[in-house]
Order: structure tokens, then C-alpha cells, then sequence
């Protein structure tokens, strides 16, 4: 898992899961340290009656490889599951692997008792039972022996519900079949927590941070003047700003620390459709107005809508923006292309980057930093398809507009 790793392995990552993990480390370190002088202080009288003198020292001190491998164990051994607000341990669940996409996709799924109470669902299988009755009274057997399916799905569904954690079958699964269900977390968080990514998830996102940087870098390719974003944000018209902090993509000042919404700079990117998250197309959008097209109030809804354009020319200028925001993004955060990364997992020799005389210019790819190679890998694969996608909605919405009038 990643808090093993040597340093090097980690900045092969080439992601900000880099600073997750040291900032673990640095907890861990803490609390060892904390446990240590605990452990070396002055030990209690002996509870044993007619004894005297102090409890022995331990032979060994308490060293935070101690405390990193239970964290890890911990950690690879429990489940987000849904209505859960935290991570729980769940005996026999840890047994079942995470699931992917086509033959090795979930076929069950995890069902938790809800905080508020078992989760009930007569009226719906009352319903069910009613349209079973109504479809066995017209001779549908067919129709009536899914609908008796659907029911007893429930009904173990809502037995789950009632037992707090359980396991749901989504389909019939045959005798020998692996059960698979899905973890529930972006790859990044697979790897942080569970030592491993999927490759081949059944759906391919990454994220990106939407910064002061990153956005003045996008916008000098668009035909708006980078200059207002020499301060950071701040140098926004009112209503763009407004219309980001409605986002949750700038934090809002006016607006206690605990307060909703709170500040999420981080938005999803797709290799495929919907392409971006909603928040940040809505922010392409919003940057993309002229100051006198912005109007009294920008609906930030309709924005995040991709089927709901402001305008030809501000999607066309939108797609822009995201283009090169996505390219900024590759460029400034890998520091080789995806061809370059593709040599060295054929070779399996990873670039020391020396020069001197003497020195080794490459090293044999370790483990760790193979499965660095091919997370930063996965990503790069990503934020190329979604710029590909949005380069052909901005020859589209260029087609469109020189058609001629029928």
C-alpha cells in the first residue's frame, strides 16, 4: 500500500494522493511518538496485593511501522457503504473483491440499516403484489412470475436492511460464481485505502482541482484577458464570482467555516459522456460571458445543463476554455507523455534522470512503481479522451453554425 512505498514510488504517482499519503505518515508518526512516551513514562505501583515496586519496562518501544501496518489493515479492510456516513468493518464482506466492468462486473450489491430506522418498503412490494395479482388474473404467467421475482428481491432486500449490513444479490448468480460488488470509491481512493486501482472501472473519471493557476493558464488561450485573474478569483466581475461560489468551486467568505454548501474545488472528468462534471462546464460557461451579456443573475442550474447552451458562440468558447484547462492540467502535473510512460512499463526501466559520468541514467521498475506507472497512466488516458470529445463538440457547434439555411 502506498504508506510503505519509498519516496521515489510516490512521486512517480504524479497526483495529489501524494499529499494524502503524507499526510497519513505524518499522523502516523505522531501518535507512534505519542504512544512511545506514553509507554517509557513512569509505570503505576503493581495492582498485585503484597508486591512491590514498579511494572517492568517493555523490551521493545512502540515504532510507527507498528501503527502503519494496522492502519493498513484497517483501512484495505473496510467498506463505504450507502446511508453510512464513516468506513465500518464488516466480518466476511472484506472476503468479497471489488468488482469491474462487462464479465467481471458487481452482481451484488451492499444494503445498510439507515440511522433513521429499518428502511420499509410495503407500499411498493403492496403494489407489486396488486399488479401480480391483476397480470396471474389475465393468464400473464410470464409477466406474474417476474413480478413474484421482484417481490421476494425485495423482501430480502428489506431483511438485509432490518439485519444492519447485508449482501443483495442483483441478478441470479449460479453455483461457483464469485461474488463481486462494487467498493464505492474513485481510484484514487482505491489506491490510497485499498492498495490497489481498477483499470478497467465501469466508469473511466478523474479529477482535477479548479484553481486560480490552472484557470488563468486556460483562459490564455481564449480570447478572455487572462489579466483579471492576476489576483487569483477576486479579479472576476461580481456576478461571475457569485455564480462560482453558488458552484462551490471558490470558497464564499461571507459564510461560517461549518456552513453548506462547503467549498469543493475538486470536479470529475469523464472519458466520455457527460465529458466534465456539471460545476465545471457551468464555470466554462459563466467565464465565457461577455460583461455585457452577464446579465442580474446567472442560473448556475442551467449552466451545469449540457443540453441548455447559453449560445453557439459561448459553448464554442466554453469548449475552448475546457480544452486547454484539460491540456494545462496533463502537462503541468505529468512530467512524460503517455507514450513515453507505455516504453518504460515495456522495458522496465524507469529513467533516473542522471547525466553525470557515472551515473546510472536508468534504474529496474520496482513493483510500487509499476503500479505508479500505470495509475498515472489510467489518468493521462482519461484527460485525453475528454479532450477528444470536447475537440469534436467544438467542430460540431463550428458545423452548425455555417450550414446553410434551408
Amino acid at each position: 500500500m502506498p504508506p510503505f512505498w519509498e519516496l521515489r514510488a510516490l512521486r512517480t504517482l504524479e497526483h495529489r494522493i501524494v499529499n494524502a499519503v503524507l499526510k497519513r505518515l505524518f499522523t502516523f508518526q505522531c501518535v507512534a511518538d505519542d504512544i512511545d512516551r506514553t509507554l517509557s513514562s513512569s509505570f503505576p505501583e503493581s495492582p498485585f496485593p503484597g508486591e512491590s515496586g514498579t511494572l517492568a519496562l517493555p523490551e521493545d518501544t512502540f515504532h510507527v511501522e507498528q501503527l502503519k501496518w494496522a492502519a493498513c489493515i484497517v483501512s484495505s479492510r473496510s467498506f463505504r457503504v450507502d446511508c453510512a456516513a464513516s468506513v465500518a468493518l464488516v466480518p466476511l464482506l472484506d472476503l468479497i473483491n471489488c468488482g469491474g466492468k462487462g464479465e467481471v462486473a458487481p452482481n451484488a450489491k451492499v444494503t445498510t440499516w439507515d440511522r433513521k430506522g429499518p428502511r420499509h418498503s410495503g407500499d411498493r412490494r403492496s403494489a407489486v403484489s396488486e399488479a401480480r395479482a391483476l397480470q396471474t388474473a389475465a393468464g400473464d404467467s410470464e409477466t406474474a412470475r417476474r413480478f413474484e421475482t421482484e417481490a421476494l428481491r425485495e423482501e430480502r432486500e428489506e431483511r438485509a436492511f432490518e439485519d444492519g449490513v447485508g449482501i443483495v444479490a442483483t441478478r441470479d448468480i449460479h453455483a461457483g460464481e464469485e461474488i463481486r460488488i462494487s467498493y464505492g470509491e474513485d481510484t484514487d481512493r482505491l489506491l490510497l485505502n485499498y492498495g490497489f486501482f481498477d483499470a478497467a472501472p465501469r466508469v473511466m473519471k478523474t479529477n482535477v482541482f479548479f484553481s486560480a493557476t490552472l484557470v488563468r493558464a486556460a483562459l490564455a488561450a481564449t480570447e478572455v484577458p487572462d489579466l483579471l485573474m492576476l489576483s487569483g478569483f477576486g479579479g472576476l466581475p461580481p456576478r461571475q464570482s457569485a455564480a462560482l461560489r453558488a458552484l462551490r468551486l471558490i470558497p464564499d467568505p461571507t459564510l461560517p467555516p461549518t456552513a453548506a454548501p462547503r467549498f469543493s474545488p475538486l470536479v470529475d472528468v469523464f472519458a466520455g459522456e457527460p465529458v466534465v462534471e456539471g460545476r465545471l462546464l457551468a464555470a466554462a460557461r459563466v467565464l465565457m460571458l461577455d460583461e455585457d451579456t452577464l446579465g442580474s443573475e446567472i442560473d448556475v442550474e442551467t449552466a451545469a445543463d449540457w443540453e441548455r447552451p447559453f449560445s453557439a458562440e459561448n459553448e464554442r468558447r466554453a469548449c475552448e476554455f475546457l480544452v486547454s484547462l484539460l491540456r494545462h492540467e496533463h502537462h503541468r502535473t505529468h512530467s512524460a507523455s503517455l507514450e513515453e510512460d507505455s516504453e518504460i512499463l515495456a522495458t522496465r526501466r524507469m529513467p533516473t534522470g542522471e547525466v553525470a559520468f557515472g551515473k546510472a541514467p536508468f534504474e529496474p521498475l520496482t513493483a510500487p512503481r509499476e503500479v505508479a506507472l500505470r495509475f498515472r497512466m489510467h489518468r493521462k488516458r482519461i484527460l485525453r479522451e475528454a479532450i477528444a470529445c470536447l475537440l469534436m463538440r467544438h467542430r460540431k457547434i463550428g458545423e452548425d453554425a455555417v450550414k446553410p439555411e434551408a
